[in-house]
């Protein structure tokens, strides 16, 4: 409440929320979505109805959401990505354990996704950063970004690009310009 400067639980998601750790907050149309331990909770401001997309989805470990430019609902989860048509009702899978491109079998944490012209920059807990073209039919892979070829750290927790078509990008050993 702004007049009393006070703060109260959010009602229609009392259940789902007490207690629980919320770590992002997207919305999008009608709907918010939010990261709450490992899973995506879908709310509708309209209809006040509310579901969970979890294991079934091969959404495990979720740590990051993002919609595209297409309206589709992009992961990062601990295998990779998952990715959703514009309603949210068919997902697919991204397994980054089978892309040459990734050194070791570790779990993933996605620490940002930004969609940045036709791609999208996944920035992966100690892995650099994963590249997706998703203007494909099937979104694919194209390239990665570490410190085998230039990326200053290997830990990224952004990347933000500006009118000027650099890419800000903060990161353990400071900040860098791409």
């Amino acid at each position: 409440n702004k007049q009393t400067k006070s703060f109260s639980p959010f009602l229609p998601l009392l259940k789902q929320t007490t207690g629980q750790p919320i770590r992002q907050i997207l919305e999008h149309g009608d709907y918010l979505f939010f990261t709450i331990r490992g899973r995506v909770l879908r709310y509708n401001k309209k209809t006040k109805g509310s579901d969970f997309f979890g294991g079934e989805r091969n959404i495990a470990h979720a740590s990051h959401i993002a919609i595209d430019k297409q309206g589709r609902l992009w992961i990062g989860v601990n295998t990779g990505f998952v990715y959703s048509d514009a309603d949210q009702k068919e997902f697919y899978s991204i397994d980054l354990r089978k892309q040459k491109f990734r050194s070791d079998s570790s779990n993933l944490l996605t620490l940002s996704i930004q969609e940045i012209g036709n791609r999208l920059w996944f920035s992966i807990f100690n892995h650099g950063i994963y590249i997706i073209d998703h203007t494909q039919p099937k979104p694919m892979l194209v390239s990665r970004l570490t410190t085998d070829n230039g990326l200053p750290d290997n830990t990224v927790y952004a990347t933000l690009p500006d009118n000027n078509q650099a890419i800000w990008m903060p990161h353990n050993n400071g900040l860098s310009q791409y």
